[in-house]
């Protein structure tokens, strides 16, 4: 009888639990940086043979980015020098990069 009441708790726990839910983002920011597209043999101009974007600064797997313009909620990220981070892609082969960017300020 223990264990069937304790079952019936734990049910009702997982049934009845609270729904989540998180605030809609709406707006637009645009960012701004330099890279240098690369390909086995080292730096390239000509991106139909890159196998990797290097963002500046070169070299470290991790460039930098400004914010110019930006709007809606995203409003407060706008002018930012040095705004944030994005790291170096590799995509041929694919390599995952998880948090790609992200916003400093």
């Amino acid at each position: 009888m223990k264990n069937f009441l304790a079952g019936i708790v734990l049910t009702a726990t997982i049934l009845g639990g609270g729904e989540a839910m998180a605030a809609y983002i709406s707006g637009n920011l645009n960012m701004v940086g330099d890279f240098q597209p690369q390909n086995a043999g080292g730096n390239t101009q000509n991106m139909t043979t890159a196998t990797k974007i290097d963002f500046f600064p070169a070299g470290g797997g991790t460039g930098t980015f400004s914010t110019l313009t930006a709007t809606g909620d995203l409003a407060v990220f706008a002018n930012q020098i040095n705004g944030g981070t994005i790291k170096d892609l590799t995509f041929a082969p694919f390599a995952s990069v998880a948090g790609f960017y992200t916003i400093t300020v």
